[in-house]
């Protein structure tokens, strides 16, 4: 059951469907973008392939917004004017449409579901999606790694997204699978986030940690 349009719920549907659908398509993109745009979401979240389409789309849906907005506005400055803008005072005009900029920023997940990719083509991946229009990195851990505690591994790999995120955010997360247990988790922080906060601090940017490979960060992202 699709919820109803520009509804929380419907932007959560389009959130889990931009990672988890195998056939998500333009029409996709289209539809979660606008309706991101419509709810004033700070984020999204995307595969790396869709993130220089998300960021073009984002940049001609907020122009196209406004627009119409900025059409509003000058009618209802006008006298006897019947059209209520309530954010008459605060409405921002621009001279040049390059100047507009989505408030909505993408997120990249890099790895997903469970992290079962080269150091390397992380790497690479988190490159080109920062180089597409990327605001953050979304980087899932090895869940073979985390299970048989290659806590060098591990590290070496963040410290090298980092690297290459060059300041851009990077979240750490779990893959979403029973064999790594509460305790692994909770050794994994123990042992590596001091290395990974050394790293990162180096370049100015630390790396957050999020607990599971699920999207239900995505319900923290919007409502921030």
């Amino acid at each position: 059951i699709i919820p109803n349009i520009n509804t929380k719920e419907y932007l959560q549907f389009l959130l889990e469907r931009a990672v988890t659908n195998k056939a998500w398509n333009d029409n996709d993109a289209d539809r979660l973008c606008k309706c991101a745009i419509s709810m004033k979401c700070d984020w999204i979240t995307v595969h790396s392939m869709w993130v220089k389409t998300c960021h073009e789309l984002l940049k001609k849906n907020t122009i196209k917004k406004y627009k119409a907005d900025l059409k509003r506005h000058k009618k209802s400055k006008r006298r006897g004017s019947r059209i209520s803008f309530p954010s008459n005072e605060e409405f921002k005009e621009y001279k040049d449409e390059k100047e507009i900029k989505s408030d909505t920023k993408i997120c990249v997940t890099i790895g997903y579901p469970l992290g079962q990719t080269s150091t390397i083509a992380k790497v690479t991946e988190s490159k080109e999606a920062i180089k597409d229009g990327a605001a953050r990195i979304r980087l899932m851990v090895s869940a073979g790694k985390v299970v048989t505690e290659d806590w060098d591994y591990i590290l070496n790999e963040v410290r090298q997204v980092v690297g290459a995120a060059n300041g851009v955010d990077v979240r750490i997360v779990f893959p979403d699978t029973a064999q790594i247990t509460e305790e692994l988790k909770h050794e994994f922080n123990q042992k590596i986030m001091l290395g990974m906060t050394h790293a990162a601090n180096e370049r100015g940017n630390t790396p957050g940690l999020e607990e599971k490979g699920t999207d239900k960060d995505k319900d923290k992202d919007k409502d921030k």
